[in-house]
């Protein structure tokens, strides 16, 4: 009869998590997962069958998370533009408040393994295509609204919004400037 667990799965993906966040999936030894976890490689490998399936889940919790954010902050009740605007700051904020962490988990992902392993390819795709889908939604009605210029189709303008999101996370892991990254904020807004 197998032995029933004794940790909290939660703590073990914020563990996980971090690591990975860190050091990317390449970088990251079983060692290094035990350490952070303080679990032995027996009861690591029991719970997650290897450091694919651990990473693949710490994925799948930090992309539920980030889009939940992301609809929160575009769905408020602000004006479009500045709902645009306050997710460019999450963005940066959420670049710039850790310093052991590089980047957005997902980008650094894409960046480093993405064309390489279909399968996170397509994890990844159908994670930006959903907060691509929910910009064009909040564009759309600002453009209704007179808000957002209209001779630019929304989708267009929701994909400028998204390069300028995922570009200020690879930014921010080389020059780490706040201004920089406020000049990319306040030039992508101007552009609506």
């Amino acid at each position: 009869m197998p032995r029933p667990r004794t940790f909290d799965v939660e703590q073990v993906l914020d563990a996980a998590t971090d690591v990975f966040w860190r050091k990317g999936y390449a970088a990251t030894t079983p060692q290094d997962l035990c350490d952070a976890t303080g679990l032995g490689r027996g009861s690591l490998y029991n719970a997650f069958a290897g450091k694919r399936e651990l990473f693949d889940r710490v994925l799948e919790r930090y992309n539920q998370r980030g889009a939940v954010a992301q609809l929160d902050v575009l769905d408020g009740p602000k004006p479009v533009k500045e709902r645009i605007r306050d997710l460019l700051m999450l963005t940066m904020h959420n670049d710039q408040a850790g310093v052991r962490r590089a980047g957005c988990l997902a980008v650094s992902t894409a960046v480093q393994m993405c064309g390489n392993d279909d399968q996170l390819t397509a994890v990844l795709r159908k994670r930006f295509s959903e907060t691509e889908t929910a910009l064009v939604a909040a564009i759309e009605f600002g453009q209704a609204e007179m808000e957002i210029r209209d001779d630019v189709p929304a989708r267009r303008l929701a994909r400028l919004v998204i390069s300028a999101m995922y570009g200020m996370t690879v930014l921010n892991d080389v020059f780490a400037d706040r201004r920089r990254l406020r000049d990319v904020v306040e030039a992508a807004v101007a552009v609506l």
